[in-house]
């Protein structure tokens, strides 16, 4: 989970606050869908269920942790599994303080 907020916050640097929002929430959607890893099920067990406090991570470590899955938090979601995108109206006029900068 860090690498992905890493990476949030690297690419963040780059986009503008509605970008960034639409990446949170695609990151947000996949992890509760479960399509790209079973981790927040697992984790849910580990705390409100067996109250074990022991997930069984997979992979167990962030260093075993590929681009191509952190890549894959950030996909559009499919509409076709009943998965919408966020669509963020248009913006115009936006005060300086929101736009993103380096």
């Amino acid at each position: 989970m860090e690498e992905i907020i890493s990476a949030l916050i690297r690419e963040g640097r780059y986009q503008g606050i509605g970008q960034c929002i639409t990446r949170e929430y695609r990151m947000v959607c996949h992890a509760v869908k479960g399509d790209i890893s079973k981790d927040f099920v697992e984790g849910s067990r580990a705390v409100i269920i067996d109250k074990d406090r022991n997930p069984k991570w997979v992979p167990r470590r962030l260093e075993e942790m590929k681009d191509t899955m952190v890549d894959k938090y950030f996909k559009r979601m499919v509409e076709e599994d009943g998965w919408e995108d966020l669509k963020l109206p248009p913006r115009k006029n936006l005060p300086a303080s929101i736009i993103a900068k380096l």
